[in-house]
């Protein structure tokens, strides 16, 4: 059966008893009204036409002889309905003092617990079968309403006599029976109605889901022709780490069977030294969902032979029925790297005669900061403090001067980091009071947040100096100028690493373009103005200290590099 076809079974089957049940309970409960509406009108006639007509003195005995035929008559004044069938009139003993038929008069009926009640003061009534005994002369009419009123002359106080009325009920259940009807046909007509509007609800969410359906197993037929077809390796595993999806490009790349990996761990086609990174992503991949994955990362894989080779991987994580999945994108990068490699040499040497031409002018502030320096110092001679500052600024811009110079001899061949130790509080305000010296801090505001302790690092003064202004520059070009750069640091949660974060409050980097901005010569900036090596040498140094570093940007409210240095501890 169809999900329509379900669904309208299940749908006439509940309202149906639905209705039946709701239809029953109501036409109950208007019956029920409708009888004690009746009766409560008939009981008010009764003791208002026996109080006009008659007095407490005439229910003091049974009427025989002629007083039987002088209470008929005045009883006869009685207006009591058309549908008054009999009328008894009991005295409080529980003696019949008056009926309409003469054979009852004086007779008593132990079995009568209505009329106990009646004279207790309660009005009672009920569809009577006519089954007591003193019923005989009524047996004739069928079923008659049965109604025991207890009359009161004394304002209530007590029952003087009860009256007693059987009133033929044709009438009555000829209302209830044309009310009933009226009842069922509106709930049939409305539960008609709702069955169709919520049919037509489902057969419209039917069709949606039945074109749904179609398109996902479209979308089911071009995914694994994508995934057959694709230039890169998409290898999938599931929570346990079990490959679950191998696809042809994954067995070009690693030279493995498809059929001989399912099942198998993924870290089979990992590099043995690289196996801690891979797992680690991996698992950060399903306790973050999509905020932990998406980045691409390089580790080395392993081919059926055995031989390693460079491999970038970017990981992805989707719900299945069974659980998590992650999907690794890989791709041999061997060739690339070589290209990469002979790139950046070339461009090393095509940039050296672009920096050479800026050296001119880096020199010449260099030397416009020292004559100045150099005239505050004649022209106040004798302080101390002024010429310890001076001759402090000569030393750093001359140290300045020799980092350009090494800067040119880096694109040439790399250099070996001198590893020291850095008080790396000081470090940094020092390279910061450099830019500040010179005016690029003019109009941007520099704040330092860091920890209460100085902290101690192991690296290259000159190479970490040339990180902090490149992050530095950066971040005044990102905020053109003006704006808040904020300098904090901290030391990492295993205690290893002395992390600096420098936030701008400037435009921000795309994310389609965020995994982008450490490759070599990848520049944002317009043409003529950045060459693209900034970050790639930061990346370079720093992780070439055995550090670390990661950026965290949102278009349009800043960007944030975190970098990561060993401690004197960690060394």
């Amino acid at each position: 059966m169809t999900l329509l076809q379900k669904f309208s079974l299940i749908c006439l089957v509940a309202f149906c008893v639905f209705g039946y049940s709701l239809g029953y309970i109501i036409t109950n409960s208007l019956e029920r009204f409708m009888v004690e509406e009746s009766k409560q009108t008939t009981a008010a006639l009764v003791i208002e036409e026996v109080r006009h007509e008659f007095g407490v003195e005439d229910f003091r005995s049974a009427k025989v002889g002629d007083a039987y035929d002088l209470f008929s008559r005045r009883v006869e004044h009685l207006t009591l309905g058309k549908n008054v069938e009999r009328i008894k009139i009991w005295g409080i003993d529980g003696t019949v003092l008056w009926a309409d038929s003469r054979d009852a008069v004086g007779l008593k009926f132990p079995d009568n617990r209505e009329l106990q009640e009646a004279i207790s003061g309660r009005t009672i009534s009920g569809i009577s079968s006519l089954s007591k005994l003193e019923h005989v002369s009524e047996r004739n009419y069928g079923r008659l309403l049965e109604l025991y009123v207890p009359v009161s002359f004394t304002n209530g106080t007590g029952v003087d006599a009860v009256i007693e009325i059987y009133q033929n009920i044709k009438d009555l259940s000829l209302a209830i029976g044309q009310r009933k009807s009226l009842v069922w046909k509106s709930m049939a007509g409305g539960f008609t109605l709702l069955y169709v509007t919520f049919f037509g609800i489902v057969w419209r969410a039917s069709r949606r889901i039945d074109f749904q359906h179609r398109e996902i197993v479209r979308s089911q037929a071009k995914y694994s022709s994508l995934v057959r077809s694709a230039h890169d390796g998409i290898i999938s595993v599931d929570e346990k780490g079990g490959i679950v999806l191998f696809n042809d490009a994954a067995e070009r790349i690693f030279g493995w069977p498809v059929e001989s990996m399912l099942g198998k761990s993924v870290m089979e086609l990992v590099h043995e030294d690289d196996h801690a990174r891979y797992q680690k992503a991996q698992d950060d991949c399903l306790k973050c969902g999509d905020k932990g994955c998406g980045e691409p990362f390089e580790v080395r894989g392993r081919k059926h032979h055995g031989a390693a080779f460079p491999m970038e991987v970017t990981l992805s994580v989707s719900g299945t029925d069974s659980g998590l999945m992650v999907t690794g994108f890989m791709r041999d990068i061997s060739e690339r790297k070589a290209m990469q490699a002979q790139l950046l040499q070339s461009e090393k040497m095509a940039t050296v005669s672009v920096i050479a031409g800026s050296i001119d002018h880096e020199i010449n502030n260099i030397l416009s900061s020292l004559l100045g320096y150099s005239e505050m110092l004649l022209m106040r001679d004798g302080n101390d403090e002024l010429t310890i500052k001076c001759a402090e600024v000569f030393s750093s811009q001359t140290q300045r001067l020799h980092l350009h110079g090494n800067n040119l001899l880096a694109l040439g061949k790399p250099q070996t980091p001198e590893m020291k130790e850095i008080p790396f509080h000081r470090f940094l305000d020092r390279v910061t009071e450099l830019l500040e010296v010179s005016g690029m801090f003019k109009l941007c505001t520099v704040v330092r947040r860091y920890t209460s302790a100085e902290i101690v690092i192991i690296g290259d003064e000159m190479l970490l100096e040339q990180v902090v202004r490149n992050l530095q520059i950066n971040a005044l070009h990102a905020m053109e100028k003006q704006g808040i750069l904020t300098m904090t640091t901290k030391i990492s949660g295993d205690g290893r690493f002395a992390e600096a974060s420098f936030s701008d409050t400037g435009h921000g980097i795309k994310d389609s373009i965020r995994h982008q901005i450490f490759l070599p010569f990848y520049t944002t900036k317009e043409k003529g103005k950045g060459t693209g090596l900034g970050l790639y040498i930061v990346k370079q140094i720093v992780e070439q200290h055995g550090g670390y570093i990661s950026i965290d940007s949102e278009e349009g409210r800043g960007t944030t590099v975190l970098i990561g240095l060993p401690l004197r501890s960690a060394a």
